[in-house]
């Protein structure tokens, strides 16, 4: 295998262009395996999901960027793999807008912590002198699923098994 990595914090997939323009890239280095993270913090670069897709990236006339790069990848003779990262849902102090999103339903609402089993988030239990980590919620930059929770570990499967039974993906890579 020859593979590149297209991260979608650094790489555009919100237009038929955007897709073309990877394929290219691509074609152009003699690769022959794209790994596409198709799934960055709670969201989808993908429509056939239970997840919304990500903030700015208005998707036009149908256009599913997923479905557009398995078209185009495999007409260039390209395998994709679907790179899948788990882990984090959000990272900004603000909720996302769409409430599908998994923060706004099992993480914070209005500003506050959804209580009791409704919440999927991990939570550390070192101190917080500054107030950063939203009481314990926040790591970094980022707010985590609980792999723990048993419903927040229900919905990753389900989220991985609803992408692979809707796309034919070469591969599915967790991260």
């Amino acid at each position: 295998w020859r593979a590149i990595v297209v991260d979608t914090f650094n790489s555009r997939l919100g237009s038929p262009d955007d897709i073309s323009t990877v394929v290219a890239r691509a074609s152009a280095t003699h690769v022959n395996l794209l790994y596409v993270q198709v799934r960055r913090r709670g969201d989808a670069f993908y429509l056939d999901g239970s997840e919304p897709l990500p903030e700015g990236v208005a998707i036009e006339g149908g256009f599913d960027p997923l479905g557009d790069l398995i078209a185009k990848g495999r007409a260039a003779g390209l395998e994709v793999h679907a790179l899948v990262t788990l882990g984090p849902v959000w990272h900004l102090s603000t909720a996302p807008t769409d409430p599908r999103h998994v923060f706004t339903r099992h993480g914070f609402q209005n500003g506050r912590a959804v209580e009791g089993a409704e919440n999927w988030l991990t939570r550390t239990l070192q101190p917080d002198g500054n107030g950063t980590s939203m009481e314990g919620y926040r790591f970094g930059n980022d707010y985590w699923l609980d792999f723990g929770h048993p419903a927040a570990a229900s919905y990753v499967v389900d989220l991985v098994t609803r992408l692979v039974q809707r796309y034919p993906v070469d591969g599915v890579h967790l991260d």
